[in-house]
């Protein structure tokens, strides 16, 4: 699909998991087949019907290049204040991002889109980037002449000009700083997306927002591009393995900021190994809601109950689903456990309704895991936030199945936070297990 300007393309809007009709005279070729982006299926489920082209938005939020002309903005449902909690983990960012929020008045808050959230956040951290510096590591160079600066390099000095006959010349290693970094490749293709989307979006930026991506895009600037999925590879193992040096602490904030960034365009511009001039963005609700929770338990459930450990099931709390084999592995959202009690297993799903699959899932991860409670949690889109009792599956091994709906539309979200868990904490805490079990030992569920 050939690449043109965002702002000049016809902009169609829609909420998350709803649908949209497009003109059907824009998309057909002249041979009958339908142009559409090669990504547009990831994010929507599309259908021809009575002369339109239906596209129904899955979990994904973002603005998406469907068509050189037309581009669809798919809105979230859930509040501005939660957007911004789904976005971040740091009190202090999120404190920032709120009032960014609020800043723009509540027209704008209520069509706010997480992708600009997450570029505020971003910007937010460039600020450390501006007033430090850039990360500029020492790299070793050699130097050769009559009298290089530098230490001395011997064997380099022998094979060169000793072996040779000359005695009047040497090479030197030398230590210069240099800002052509994995890291800053990666700075500065978030800030050319950001640039980008500036230009689609009039008004997103607040003034001293702009000034910050102006004044790291002239930092940037003389830095050459590279192969940006080779770049967010060894930054993520830069992060991953903790080689950020303390002195610039603040580079490991902005730089997942800058990948998550980076994630959220489109497949077709990612295959390139870089980004286009015109860039379009997926968030993934799905990722986001999964994060977000795991976050909640682990600041809450870590503080306020001793004895009780919250995992991540994708990391440290998986397992093989087989005793004598080493795949596949299981790997449930959440898994809390207790030296006491068994543990319990949460799997979140971003839809508006659970499927008999969805159940089935989580019920093998709580047999895989022996815990005798599983819970699926969904976002609340119809029903009462809360968590409500399924049933014990059947067998004596069976674990007992809750559902849990979180609200996050509520007006306080941190009341909701401690609601869900609190609930979470009532499955595995060890009397109250004992109570719940005495209560629903005799009701079996047929999933």
């Amino acid at each position: 699909m050939p690449n043109s300007n965002l702002s000049q393309a016809r902009v169609f809007y829609a909420s998350e998991f709803g649908e949209i009709d497009l003109p059907l005279g824009e998309l057909v070729r002249d041979d009958g087949s339908i142009d559409l982006a090669p990504s547009a299926k990831r994010y929507f489920d599309v259908r021809q019907r009575s002369g339109q082209i239906r596209l129904f938005a899955k979990g994904y939020v973002g603005a998406f290049q469907i068509h050189p002309s037309i581009v669809v903005v798919v809105q979230s449902k859930a509040g501005a204040q939660s957007i911004a909690r789904l976005l971040t983990g740091d009190r202090q960012s999120l404190a920032h991002l709120e009032d960014e929020i609020r800043s723009y008045g509540h027209d704008r808050a209520t069509r706010v889109q997480p992708f600009e959230i997450l570029l505020w956040q971003f910007l937010k951290a460039c600020e450390a980037v501006i007033s430090e510096g850039l990360w500029q590591p020492y790299r070793r160079t050699t130097r050769a002449g009559p009298r290089p600066a530098g230490r001395w390099n011997f064997a380099g000095t022998a094979r060169r000009f000793f072996s040779h006959g000359t005695f009047h010349k040497a090479v030197t290693n030398v230590f210069l700083r240099d800002a052509n970094t994995f890291s800053n490749l990666i700075l500065k293709q978030a800030i050319h997306v950001a640039l980008s989307y500036r230009g689609l979006v009039s008004g997103v930026f607040s003034a001293q927002q702009e000034e910050v991506l102006f004044t790291m895009a002239d930092l940037l600037d003389s830095l050459p591009t590279g192969n940006l999925i080779v770049a967010q590879q060894e930054v993520k193992e830069l992060l991953s393995e903790g080689k950020i040096p303390e002195s610039r602490g603040f580079y490991a904030v902005a730089l997942p900021i800058a990948l998550k960034i980076l994630a959220g365009t489109t497949p077709d511009i990612q295959s390139l190994g870089r980004i286009s001039d015109v860039a379009s963005f997926a968030v993934s609700m799905e990722d986001l809601f999964e994060g977000y929770l795991l976050r909640v338990l682990k600041d809450r459930v870590g503080v306020s109950q001793e004895g009780l450990w919250v995992e991540d099931g994708n990391k440290e709390g998986k397992k093989t689903f087989y005793e004598d084999r080493e795949e596949p592995l299981m790997e449930p959202d959440i898994r809390i456990h207790s030296a006491e009690a068994p543990p319990l297993i949460i799997d979140s799903k971003y839809k508006p309704r659970y499927s008999a699959e969805d159940r089935y899932q989580v019920v093998s991860y709580a047999l895989g895991y022996d815990a005798e409670q599983a819970v699926l949690v969904l976002p609340r889109m119809f029903e009462r936030s809360g968590l409500r009792y399924i049933g014990k599956v059947r067998g004596s091994a069976g674990p007992m199945l809750h559902e849990y709906y979180f609200d996050l539309r509520a007006d306080d979200a941190e009341k909701e936070e401690e609601k869900f868990a609190k609930a979470m904490m009532s499955l595995v805490t060890k009397d109250q297990l004992w109570q719940r079990q005495s209560m629903t030992a005799s009701t079996c569920v047929q999933i």
